[in-house]
């Protein structure tokens, strides 16, 4: 079975054209999965070719850092552990940064961002306690990963990106808004996605 786990696009320096990244996600067997690099038509939302395999079960969430696409997989199902690796666009290859995250036992990412001076942040689900989210920062160099607050409320599933001027925004659960980078506290803007296009239109174009 393929799945389409994350589809990000990347924009050339200059005059060129975008190329659409997708990683398609096998399960050939029981407790098993592969993930692959892959390029899509960003006209037509077809599968172009295979970059090439990632090493890795399963990715969770994915950014560009200037030239740099990074990615937080899992490298072991059977563990709920996101790790921090680099993929190399030209194989496919997914390199592993690191996974020094101390006290937390599993560590499950839904959204991953870089601001414009390239510090990550990512939101991660079901910490400290099950049953919400956090705000973390990620350190680009050794996958060390630093509380820096509670989103809020019980939604585990918000996607990040940055806008101007490093605003933090944030979708999932049917909200869409901002996150405070100090605190990790979400501000919803203009009530429920549904009924706020405008505000989802603005996340989407945001790269």
């Amino acid at each position: 079975m393929l799945q389409l786990v994350f589809i990000i696009l990347m924009y050339c320096v200059g005059v060129c054209s975008r190329t659409l990244y997708v990683f398609p996600t096998f399960t050939p067997a029981v407790n098993t999965s592969l993930t692959l690099l892959a390029t899509m038509d960003p006209d037509t939302a077809r599968l172009i070719g295979t970059v090439g395999e990632t090493g890795v079960q399963r990715v969770h969430a994915v950014t560009y850092s200037g030239a740099t696409l990074y990615v937080m997989a899992t490298a072991d199902e059977r563990r709920a552990l996101d790790c921090l690796h680099e993929v190399d666009v030209r194989t496919g290859v997914a390199t592993l940064i690191g996974c020094d995250h101390h006290d937390y036992a599993a560590l499950r990412v839904t959204g991953l961002a870089a601001d414009s001076t390239g510090r990550l942040y990512a939101v991660a689900r079901d910490m400290p306690t099950p049953g919400g989210a956090a705000l973390v920062s990620v350190n680009a160099s050794t996958g060390d990963i630093a509380m820096l607050g509670r989103v809020g409320d019980a939604c585990t599933g918000y996607t990040i990106e940055f806008g101007p001027g490093d605003r933090l925004y944030a979708q999932g659960c049917g909200r869409f808004g901002t996150i405070d980078v100090e605190s990790g506290a979400f501000s919803e803007l203009g009530g429920p996605v549904a009924r706020s296009e405008e505000h989802t239109s603005e996340l989407q174009s945001l790269e």
